[in-house]
């Protein structure tokens, strides 16, 4: 009986450990091409490529059409195969499949619109430095939590009443 018991016992711990686990660890968000933000961060603003930040609630992830506007010719000189593998997609009129890596709580009401063209603040406040990077980050650069968002309200003198952002 005690063998069993404490057979149950540990299944239960291991179980309940995986369960907590699985929880608090955070899934990673790996590109399906490797993007370099800094080489076009240095010869346009976000809002170019992100262009829901200026007009919506959610920046957006950039599609096809805001690509092909500045790429509209196969890619240059001593191309990677990942640009001519983007690049034959976008022929095939096939969108990149880009994964998000930032995501509002459901229960959170968030306006780029309201934050960038109004509030004027930079994406890199809330984004972190996303226009130097490289290579496509696997995790938020920032994580926010709602004390962030707090601060920057109480310290700009815009209003922390709960039902602005909580719906």
């Amino acid at each position: 009986m005690k063998k069993r018991d404490l057979t149950i016992g540990c299944a239960l711990f291991f179980l309940v450990g995986i369960g907590i686990g699985g929880f608090f660890t955070e899934r990673r968000s790996v590109q399906p091409y490797p993007y370099n933000h800094r080489v076009h961060t240095a010869k346009a603003d976000c809002t170019l490529c992100h262009r829901g930040a200026r007009t919506g609630v959610h920046a957006g992830i950039p599609s096809l059409e805001v690509c092909t506007g500045c790429h509209a010719t196969a890619p240059g000189k001593n191309p990677t195969p990942a640009q001519v593998a983007l690049w034959e997609a976008a022929r095939r009129g096939e969108a990149p499949p880009w994964n998000r890596i930032y995501k509002v709580p459901a229960h959170v009401y968030f306006s780029h619109r309201r934050h960038v063209m109004l509030g004027q603040i930079e994406c890199v406040t809330c984004h972190g430095e996303m226009g130097e990077r490289e290579h496509p980050p696997e995790f938020p650069l920032k994580r926010l939590k709602m004390r962030d968002c707090i601060s920057c309200h109480e310290k700009e003198r815009v209003t922390a009443d709960c039902t602005a952002c909580h719906r």
